[in-house]
């Protein structure tokens, strides 16, 4: 590192020190569950839900993507798998419903579609329940999330297979509660003692890193 900042004396060599990446994370994954959460439950009489794409693919895909990214700088395995599987979730529900995918499209007309998102939403059901019991070592707000993650994540892919709109409408209702979580979780990593005058308190473990 010494010989590249010598190398470039246009830029003076500074202490680094690297932001806290997690209230990243945190608040653009629970902006664009909150989104998405009250599209589900129809709030507002909305049925028309194409903004949720713009805040998966922008927001909860790449902003909480690269928090993640950042989180393996700091060392914090828990976080960086968190928010980059998060974000990649994310990504990946944006490209489905991106028309110019073709992957919603491909299910048009065979009937597969809700199965395959069944599958899909398997998938991070299971990625849910590693990182809720991973979660007990870090605080009590934190596993609140992922428990609330989790039920998300089973609510939806039972809606998914079961092709019940009313499933659908718990998972928006925990999704909502969910977000209400994050933000919590996200305020609490940015209200420092340089930020704010109080603090949330999250009930720190033994080896929290919020």
């Amino acid at each position: 590192m010494a010989d590249i900042e010598k190398s470039q004396p246009g830029f003076p060599a500074n202490n680094r020190r690297i932001a806290n990446p997690a209230p990243l994370g945190l608040l653009s994954f629970a902006t664009t569950t909150w989104v998405i959460s009250l599209f589900l439950v129809q709030a507002r009489h909305i049925y028309v839900t194409n903004l949720s794409l713009a805040m998966a693919l922008g927001v909860g895909g790449l902003t909480q993507f690269l928090a993640g990214m950042w989180e393996f700088v700091t060392g914090n395995t828990f976080g960086a798998t968190m928010f980059s599987m998060l974000g990649g979730f994310y990504l990946a529900v944006g490209a489905i419903y991106w028309p110019g995918s073709g992957i919603a499209a491909a299910y048009a007309d065979n009937g597969d579609g809700n199965d395959a998102l069944g599958v899909f939403f398997t998938a991070f059901f299971i990625f849910s329940v590693i990182m809720t019991i991973g979660s007990t070592r870090t605080s009590i707000a934190i596993t609140t999330l992922w428990a609330s993650i989790f039920m998300v994540f089973l609510l939806v892919m039972i809606g998914a297979f079961r092709e019940q709109e009313k499933v659908l409408k718990a998972a928006g209702g925990f999704g909502i509660w969910t977000s209400a979580v994050a933000f919590y979780c996200g305020a609490a990593g940015l209200w420092t003692k340089n930020a704010a005058f109080f603090d949330l308190p999250t009930g720190s473990q033994v080896q929290a890193k919020y």
